[in-house]
């Protein structure tokens, strides 16, 4: 891990590895994310959400509370850290967030408003376990809103109830991994991408299985799928 890359496009990425891992997330919202990330000026991208998110830090309370009842919100695609693309899906501050809740004495149960794909793996477990545990203490409702996938349902599923709308998208159980190879191509040297998965839901829905560079194909490697098997 410490010989990837920390930086794309000349920009310093904050915790680049957390995206670099196993991602457990709806296959079609990590394509449009990614083809969204692929577009970005990442400069400008950085410079903007700096500006947006000045002052808001300190004045953003981490949870509200109507009728003793806690709301904490997870939005987005979820990393361990958090991302300038999704705030509210930063796992370790909503872990943070949730024990804040438990302490509070105005708050009796708290309700996790949840609308995300789906994300890393990587501190996936440790908010699951978070959930579970707060739960023993005061009861946590999940709320799926539009939609609770993968990473996400893992979450929700340690409360001590689920609720959804009919319209709300829940599911799409799997885990996958992107595979990032510098190869030497007809043009030079180039990057790749290419995918391993598991789950009867994702296998071969990411559509990364392969990926080429002038005539240059790569393939999962082996050993990747027998990790994540």
């Amino acid at each position: 891990m410490d010989e990837l890359p920390r930086r794309y496009a000349g920009v310093d990425v904050p915790h680049w590895e957390q995206y670099t891992g196993w991602w457990a997330i709806h296959p079609l919202r990590f394509q449009q994310f990614a083809a969204f990330c692929g577009g970005l000026n990442p400069q400008a991208h950085l410079s903007a959400g700096r500006i947006a998110r000045r002052g808001e830090e300190e004045d953003a309370a981490p949870y509200t509370v109507h009728d003793g009842v806690a709301l904490l919100e997870i939005v987005g695609p979820m990393t361990k850290y958090g991302s300038s693309f999704a705030p509210l899906g930063a796992m370790l501050q909503t872990r943070r967030n949730l024990r804040a809740a438990l302490a509070d004495p105005k708050v009796r149960a708290a309700v996790l408003r949840i609308d995300s794909p789906g994300g890393t793996t990587t501190g996936t477990d440790d908010l699951a376990a978070e959930v579970l545990t707060a739960n023993q203490k005061k009861p946590i409702v999940a709320y799926g809103e539009d939609l609770m996938a993968s990473a996400a349902y893992y979450v929700a599923s340690q409360a001590e109830e689920i609720v959804a709308t009919k319209a709300t998208e829940i599911g799409s159980i799997g885990v996958f991994t992107v595979v990032d190879v510098a190869v030497a191509g007809p043009t030079g040297l180039g990057r790749v991408l290419g995918t391993v998965t598991i789950g009867p839901h994702l296998v071969g829905a990411v559509g990364l299985t392969a990926a080429t560079v002038g005539a240059v194909t790569l393939t999962p490697l082996p050993a990747g799928q027998t990790d994540i098997d």
